[in-house]
C-alpha cells in the first residue's frame, strides 16, 4: 500500500540531529519516519474526502495474473493500536529508552510533515506504533526465492519499508506455507510455496 525506499537518508538524519553516535545505536531508521509523514498524508486525503492513489497493477492487461489487493485508509486505521488504552499498553511494555525514542519520532513526524497533513500528537504517536508494530521490510525477490526452501543460511538487506495491512495480518510460522517479497513497483507478492488446504 504505502512504499518507502531506503533505510537511511544522511540530509533528513542530520536535521533531526541524528548523527554519527545515533548511527552506531541503529536508532529508528529514517525510512519508518518518512513512512508515517506519507501515512499522515493519506490520513488527510482521506479526512478531506479525497481518494487515496493506488498501486497500478503492473499486469493489469495479463488476464491469467494474480489479483491486486488495494488497501483503503480504513484498513489501516483498523491496525493495533486503534485506540489510546492500546496506546498506552503498548508503550508500557516497550523499554523505556524504545518508547521515549517512538515518541519523539512521532513528534518529528508532526514537524516534518506538510501543514495540510499535520494532527495531534496522539494521532502521530498511534500511526507510529502502527508502522513500527506491523510494517514490513521491502525484501527483493531473487533473494527470497534463492532462501525459500534452502537449508543453508542467507541474509540480505532489505530496500526499505511497507505497511500492507493485509499482509500484516498474515499469521507468522516458524515453517510458512508461503513466502512473500515486493515488486519494484512496490506490490507485494504472497506467493504459497506448498499446497495450502481451502479454508486454512
Amino acid at each position: 500500500f504505502t512504499v518507502l525506499f531506503g533505510d537511511r537518508d544522511p540530509r533528513l538524519r542530520s536535521s533531526l540531529g541524528m548523527g554519527e553516535s545515533a548511527e552506531k545505536s541503529r536508532n529508528l531508521p529514517t525510512s519508518m519516519l518518512r513512512l508515517v509523514v506519507r501515512l499522515l498524508g493519506l490520513r488527510s486525503r482521506h479526512l478531506r474526502g479525497e481518494d487515496a492513489l493506488p498501486l497500478l497493477d503492473p499486469d493489469a492487461e495479463n488476464p491469467d495474473a494474480p489479483p491486486v489487493v488495494h488497501d483503503s485508509w480504513e484498513d489501516i486505521a483498523e491496525l493495533h493500536p486503534c485506540n489510546e488504552e492500546q496506546v498506552s499498553s503498548l508503550l508500557s511494555a516497550l523499554p523505556p529508552a524504545k518508547a521515549r525514542e517512538l515518541q519523539g519520532a512521532a513528534n518529528a513526524s508532526i514537524l516534518l510533515a506538510p501543514s495540510s497533513s499535520r494532527c495531534h500528537r496522539s494521532e502521530a504517536l498511534r500511526m507510529m506504533l502502527r508502522v513500527q508494530s506491523n510494517a514490513m521490510a521491502l525484501l527483493p525477490e531473487a533473494k527470497v526465492r534463492k532462501a525459500t526452501g534452502s537449508r543453508r543460511k542467507h541474509s540480505w538487506t532489505d530496500f526499505g519499508v511497507g505497511l500492507y495491512p493485509s499482509g500484516a495480518m498474515f499469521n507468522h510460522s516458524c515453517k510458512p506455507n508461503c513466502m512473500w517479497f515486493v515488486l519494484p513497483s512496490g506490490v507485494l507478492v504472497v506467493e504459497a510455496v506448498s499446497a495450502v488446504a481451502r479454508g486454512t
